[in-house]
């Protein structure tokens, strides 16, 4: 009895808090970013935490959230832009727009269905016109739709074309001229914009990766590095302290910072 008492004072006391001072949502977000956590261009970081996403801005404290209960699990989330982050429910087939304080947008819920597409597997923003690229399991290709879900783009059984067994996509992302689509068994395919196949990357176990202007940063199960995309030079980088098992707790890599977990709390630190 006593300590169900003390638990429901320390809950109200954190309850009250919150309302005063709101800086709840804060150590909440602290103490949950391991479980999917993305950072976007301008330093803001997102967290999907019991199917909810929230944000966190990068100079301030203010965080926003997102959730909706409709579609079922939030699978993945494309924060390339900041303006216009998309939440795709890949059981749903659904794809939702947000604005950067993640409020959704009217007339902004894409069914996928709506345009004949029923195994979606990856999305990603599109810089031109406001465009989504998709991947669609069913035919094995790339798919890109305007804002009035017509069908632009369409390159075309990959997997024939491209002599590949499977192509099971992880992440995908538009960056600059190219579309880079990581698969669990062929590294990165880079497209054009037009969803020309380019090349290949060929970084095997990869575990996170982004891009940031002309430069893939990586990570692997054994290494650390930086992919000079223009020339294809890689050179390996070192964090500035070391973390035991680092490579198993990582969970984002920037041009600046590694973010792992350790303890169930997010940490990060700078290349050397």
């Amino acid at each position: 009895m006593q300590k169900n008492y003390l638990k429901y004072k320390e809950t109200l006391v954190i309850s009250l808090f919150t309302l005063l001072f709101g800086v709840i949502v804060n150590i909440s977000f602290a103490q949950h970013s391991c479980n999917s956590f993305q950072t976007d261009i301008q330093g803001n970081e997102y967290t999907i935490n019991n199917n909810e996403l929230i944000k966190k801005k990068k100079s301030t404290s203010t965080t926003f959230r997102y959730s909706n209960k409709l579609y079922g699990n939030l699978y993945a989330i494309d924060v390339s832009n900041p303006l216009r982050v998309l939440l795709f429910y890949k059981e749903a087939q659904k794809i939702i727009i947000t604005d950067n304080t993640l409020s959704e947008q009217s007339q902004q819920v894409i069914s996928l269905e709506e345009v004949n597409l029923f195994q979606t597997q990856a999305i990603a923003n599109s810089k031109m016109g406001n465009e989504i690229w998709m991947y669609d399991q069913e035919d094995f290709q790339l798919i890109k739709i305007d804002p009035f879900l017509n069908r632009i783009i369409e390159t075309g059984n990959l997997e024939q074309l491209l002599n590949l067994d499977s192509i099971k996509p992880i992440k995908m992302i538009e960056q600059g001229a190219f579309l880079y689509l990581h698969c669990a068994h062929n590294g990165i395919l880079v497209f054009d914009i037009y969803g020309t196949y380019y090349k290949s990357i060929p970084i095997e176990n990869l575990k996170n990766w982004n891009i940031y202007n002309s430069y893939l940063y990586y990570i692997t199960n054994s290494e650390i590095g930086v992919m000079n995309l223009k020339t294809n030079e890689f050179d390996l980088l070192k964090p500035k302290k070391e973390v035991k098992n680092l490579y198993s707790k990582v969970v984002q890599i920037s041009n600046q910072f590694i973010y792992y977990c350790e303890n169930d709390s997010l940490q990060k630190i700078e290349f050397k």
